[in-house]
C-alpha cells in the first residue's frame, strides 16, 4: 500500500522530494587571440590576416631600429677614431723610417684609405715621402693617397669645414712636389690628386700642368679640367630653352 501510495503521488506530480538535476554547462576553452577569426574565414582571409600580423611586427621593429641608429652610429665613429689613431702613428712612423719599400707603400694606401682630417703632422710627413723617397712607386702612392684624403673629406659631411682648412696646405705641396718631380708617372698622379681638390686655385695648376712634357700627363691635366668643369655650375651659363 505504501509503495502504491507513492508512485501514485509521483504520477499525479506532487512528488518532489528531490530537485531535479540540471546538467552543467561546459564551458568551450579560449582560443588564442586571431585563431578564432581565421578559423571563421576562409582560407585566403585567414592567410591574409596572418601576414597583416607579420607586416606589423615588422614596421615596429623597423621604428625601433631607425630611433636607435644616430646612437649606434655615433658610437661606431667614436670606436673607429679609438682604434685607427694608434695605426696612423704608427704607418706614419713606418713611411718615414722603414727601408723596406713594401713597408712604406702598405703604410701610404693604410693612411689614404683611413685619414679623413689629416693633421698638420700627417701632411708634413706625406709631404716628405712625395719630395724625398727614393723609389717612385713609393712616391707615387703618397700623391694617390693625397688624391684619396681629399675624396674622403668631400664624402665626409663633418670635414667639410677641416677641408677648407687643409686644401690650399695640399694644394701647395702638390705643385711643389710636381715642380721637382722628373718620373712623369708621379707627376701624373700629382695632377690626379689636385684633380679632387675643390680648392678654386686648384684650376690653374691643372691649366699648368696641360703643358706638361709628357702626353700621358697633359692628358691627365685636360681630363681633371673637363670634370672639375662639369662639377662646378657654370654662373653665368645662359637658360636653357
Amino acid at each position: 500500500m505504501r509503495f502504491e501510495f507513492l508512485v501514485r503521488r509521483q504520477n499525479e506530480g506532487r512528488f518532489n522530494s528531490f530537485p531535479p538535476v540540471v546538467p552543467m554547462l561546459r564551458q568551450p576553452a579560449l582560443k588564442p587571440l586571431g585563431e578564432d577569426m581565421a578559423q571563421s574565414q576562409s582560407p585566403k582571409q585567414s592567410q591574409r590576416f596572418q601576414l597583416s600580423v607579420v607586416a606589423v611586427i615588422l614596421a615596429m621593429s623597423a621604428v625601433t631600429l631607425v630611433a636607435f641608429s644616430p646612437s649606434l652610429v655615433s658610437l661606431a665613429q667614436q670606436s673607429s677614431v679609438q682604434v685607427s689613431q694608434p695605426l696612423v702613428t704608427s704607418s706614419l712612423t713606418r713611411l718615414s723610417t722603414s727601408t723596406q719599400t713594401a713597408e712604406r707603400l702598405q703604410a701610404v694606401a693604410w693612411l689614404g684609405k683611413h685619414v679623413t682630417t689629416p693633421s698638420t703632422n700627417e701632411l708634413n710627413t706625406l709631404a716628405q715621402a712625395l719630395q724625398t723617397d727614393s723609389d717612385p712607386t713609393v712616391r707615387a702612392s703618397v700623391a694617390n693617397a693625397f688624391k684619396q684624403i681629399a675624396i674622403n673629406q668631400k664624402q665626409n659631411p663633418g670635414a667639410v669645414g677641416h677641408a677648407r682648412n687643409v686644401e690650399p696646405q695640399l694644394l701647395e705641396i702638390l705643385e711643389s712636389s710636381y715642380s721637382k718631380e722628373k718620373n712623369a708617372v708621379v707627376r701624373r698622379c700629382i695632377v690626379e690628386a689636385a684633380a679632387q681638390l675643390t680648392y678654386p686655385q686648384a684650376a690653374y695648376f691643372i691649366t699648368r700642368a696641360k703643358q706638361d712634357s709628357d702626353p700621358s700627363v697633359s692628358a691627365a691635366a685636360k681630363e681633371a679640367e673637363h670634370a672639375r668643369d662639369l662639377s662646378t655650375p657654370a654662373a653665368f651659363a645662359p637658360p636653357l630653352k
